[in-house]
């Protein structure tokens, strides 16, 4: 599974952007990205990142809404926009990767679902 966090402005700039995994660690033989299939691949799990059914966790990211500008010797922070568009997307990919296809033999699929989606519009007032 992955979590994709994206920040807009109303006009479509993306302002921040996070990616984050939660799968069981290590990967195959212990390298690499991908998770192994069986446990001849494996070389045993050090950590489980994965999200587990009937649990619930939270996570946390910092979107800014205005940068620090350096002006001189003084460091100013500078408004980016009133109002943001944060858009999150929990992605399910059976093969650890988000490629786009997936070859199965007759026909090309693909290699990455999406779970659920969350769009919300935050703005200061």
């Amino acid at each position: 599974m992955v979590l994709e966090v994206t920040a807009k402005t109303p006009d479509g700039k993306v302002i921040k952007r996070y990616s984050r995994s939660f799968m069981p660690v290590p990967a195959r033989f212990g390298r690499g990205y991908k998770m192994g299939r069986g446990p001849y691949e494996k070389s045993g799990l050090i950590r489980n990142l994965s999200l587990l059914p009937l649990n619930r966790r939270t996570e946390t990211f910092i979107i800014p809404f205005y940068e620090e500008v350096k002006k001189g010797r003084k460091v100013v922070k500078r408004l980016l926009t009133k109002e943001m568009n944060i858009d999150v997307e929990l992605w399910y990919l059976p093969f650890g990767e988000k490629k786009g296809i997936l070859w199965d033999g007759e026909k090309i699929t693909k290699a990455f679902y999406l779970w659920k989606k969350v769009s919300r519009k935050v703005d200061i007032k």
